[in-house]
């Protein structure tokens, strides 16, 4: 297949990332267009990363066929309309996590993809990354057991700045959405939908959650301990806890582990390292080349399933204190 002539919506640090992310496959990405809010800021972006086109024309840039994929990287609340006027153009689209506010928009872009049999993917990199994937490795192989508890933790320390989005209700601020959404996703790709949760949620004074502790219990007799958290706590962490032994993931930058190591209880640890160079959201990119190359409208790897879960799991959390965004009726 031809290489996918990708479109970027937003020009923060995580659309920085991806484009860092797409030079790193120049056999399978093009950097065609950008779009902003504004044209200077889209040209800005252009050049400093090397894509053909800048523009504040979303819709100029869906109706040229040369664009293939659309990868969403504007703050969440904008994250259902944009992809929705992607899909409806036939675009695949990769929309940066939390690919919507709560889980009804979710089900209402899968069904407006499968209307128009376009590709859609939330950007999730965790199960893509190569520590991450060995330590499923070594739990699917069965030497250490099978999974009896999950400890898994993101959380960071972000200034109260008046107009951060971190704590910006209408720009879909909090803990859960921004940094929960990692433990919640990496739980149910080992332990599958909990059967129960219990969660201790710290509010702030702008009304959003600022932190999360959360205790899950599943089908399998298995458990997840996750935290995550934007204000009173810096930690980034994976534990797991098998019958027979324990797996680490080493060096997080941002959930982005660079090594594990694991050991039979009692036995000795072995050690490897995983470094991601360059951008780890280049697995991202890789998946929708190779999907689109085979036909697929959904990744096995992220699937719609585990995003509406995920979802699911945060819209319970945020009903139980009342966190509800301007834009979930949307």
């Amino acid at each position: 297949m031809k290489p996918v002539h990708w479109a970027i919506v937003g020009t923060g640090d995580i659309a920085s990332e991806f484009a860092r992310g797409l030079k790193q496959l120049p056999g399978q990405a093009v950097r065609y267009a950008v779009v902003s809010r504004t044209h200077e800021r889209a040209q800005r972006f252009a050049e400093k990363y090397g894509f053909a086109t800048a523009t504040d024309d979303f819709d100029a840039v869906l109706a040229d066929p040369k664009v293939r994929a659309v990868y969403i990287a504007t703050p969440h609340p904008a994250h259902f309309a944009t992809a929705r006027d992607a899909l409806q153009a036939g675009k695949a689209v990769l929309c940066e996590k939390p690919v919507t506010l709560n889980a009804r928009q979710f089900d209402e872009l899968q069904r407006l993809a499968v209307a128009q049999g376009a590709f859609f993917m939330e950007a999730m990199k965790t199960p893509f990354q190569p520590a991450i994937q060995r330590a499923m490795e070594l739990v699917d192989r069965g030497d250490l057991g099978p999974i009896r508890h999950l400890e898994a933790s993101f959380c960071f320390h972000a200034p109260r700045k008046e107009g951060s989005r971190f704590y910006e209700p209408s720009l879909g601020g909090g803990g859960l959405l921004d940094v929960g959404v990692y433990p919640l996703s990496l739980a149910y790709l080992l332990l599958g939908a909990p059967e129960s949760t219990d969660s201790a949620l710290q509010m702030g004074p702008t009304g959003v959650d600022e932190q999360a502790a959360l205790l899950c219990r599943y089908a399998s007799g298995a458990s997840a301990f996750l935290r995550c958290g934007i204000y009173g706590s810096q930690e980034e962490s994976i534990r797991i806890f098998c019958e027979d032994g324990q797996i680490e993931l080493l060096h997080l930058r941002r959930w982005d582990p660079q090594g594990i190591r694991w050991r039979a209880y009692h036995g000795e640890w072995q050690e490897e390292a995983y470094p991601t160079d360059g951008s780890p959201l280049s697995f991202e990119a890789e998946e929708v080349y190779h999907c689109l190359a085979e036909g697929l409208k959904e990744s096995a790897v992220v699937p719609h399933r585990q995003t509406h879960a995920v979802l699911a799991q945060i819209d319970a959390l945020r009903s139980k204190v009342g966190l509800v965004y301007p834009g979930d009726a949307e």
